[in-house]
């Protein structure tokens, strides 16, 4: 178990949530050495409790980790960030003020969202080839310059849009798991079908889902 497994086990075996979020709101839930934010072209250390606004960026230690909390009136989306990790807070699209966004720069992360039903699309991220739209989820997704982009949807529906192509993905256990590149031709034609690998479990995925029970 590592640092931050540990950390969040302790907060779940004593049943508490050290912070009550807003709506519309992104929060360090817990975090490990080398957890930074750079804004407005500053960057500085983050720890539990930091508030993360559009624009800021969010990059985990060579070891470290942290888990983000993205809520809005009706869901809730926990981010477990892996080591050497980058991703950049988004501002909410025209229209779809109850969508909290992200894109991944580098590195992994595993999702979980918890939506009442009321909002089609909580939460959405970017990656440099596509973006995915998802509804009410778990899933594993890797991105690393140079590297194909690697996708698990553990389980719920994911959607998966790129140059005008849409593919929806609905997974009941590690269904559905791809590679997928940003090479000519149509979506169904650039992803590949690989195991889902040993980055990512059923553990992880009930820890985040656990976290969510809090709020």
């Amino acid at each position: 178990m590592n640092l931050l497994s540990g950390l969040v086990a302790t907060l779940i075996l004593l049943g508490h949530s050290p912070l009550l979020l807003a709506a519309n709101s992104v929060r360090v839930h817990l975090s490990s050495e080398g957890l930074s934010v750079t804004s407005h072209g500053l960057s500085q250390a983050a720890s539990t409790g930091t508030t993360l606004k559009p624009g800021d960026r969010v990059s985990t230690g060579e070891k470290g980790g942290a888990i983000l909390i993205l809520q809005q009136t009706g869901a809730q989306t926990a981010l477990k960030l892996r080591p050497r990790t980058r991703i950049r807070i988004l501002e909410s699209k025209k229209g779809e003020p109850q969508t909290q966004q992200i894109a991944i720069e580098e590195g992994g992360l595993l999702a979980a969202t918890q939506n009442s039903g009321n909002i089609k699309r909580p939460f959405r991220i970017s990656t440099r080839t596509a973006t995915l739209g998802v509804r009410g989820t778990g899933f594993f997704l890797k991105a690393h310059e140079g590297q194909p982009i690697f996708l698990c949807v553990c389980q719920g529906e994911v959607e998966l849009k790129s140059r005008g192509d849409t593919l929806r993905f609905k997974s009941k256990h590690h269904d559905h798991s791809m590679k997928f590149s940003k090479t000519g031709g149509q979506l169904a034609s650039r992803l590949d079908s690989t195991p889902m690998g040993d980055e990512h479990s059923d553990a992880d995925g009930a820890e985040l889902v656990e976290i969510l029970h809090h709020f």
